[in-house]
């Protein structure tokens, strides 16, 4: 199943996630995290690409529990554990590249948060929101 972009979030090399929100379209009635989640928002700051950076996304593959992605400038990839029943997520040590770009604000924003992701929530309109414990997104 083709899914299309629309919304995302995340970031880091051993970072820290708070939140996110995003959205993917499937025609399934239910939404899995599976797929490429495009970065709209992280801490409640609307995420928008700026020139000369790069798109902020994460794909996610719950049953290899891996994940990849870009921050904005880097790529970035890692594992992470997941229970869907919980709907509980928590991201391991992850890797990236450390390239310089023009403007690090979108990177830092995502690098900063994802150690702090604990659960998530899919809505049928396709969002993908990653919280943290306490209930930032």
């Amino acid at each position: 199943m083709k899914m299309k972009l629309t919304l995302l979030c995340l970031t880091a090399i051993i970072a820290a996630f708070t939140a996110c929100k995003s959205s993917q379209s499937t025609t399934a009635t239910t939404v899995t995290i599976d797929g490429e989640w495009r970065i709209t928002e992280v801490n409640g700051k609307a995420i928008k690409q700026e020139p000369g950076e790069n798109e902020a996304y994460i794909s996610l593959d719950a049953k290899g529990k891996k994940m990849n992605g870009c921050a904005g400038c880097n790529r970035m990839f890692g594992g992470f554990e997941i229970d869907t029943a919980k709907k509980t997520i928590q991201f391991g040590n992850m890797g990236m590249t450390r390239m310089m770009c023009p403007d690090m604000t979108t990177e830092d924003l995502v690098v900063s948060t994802i150690n702090d992701v604990t659960t998530y929530e899919t809505a049928k309109d396709g969002t993908l929101t990653l919280k943290s414990a306490d209930g930032k997104k």
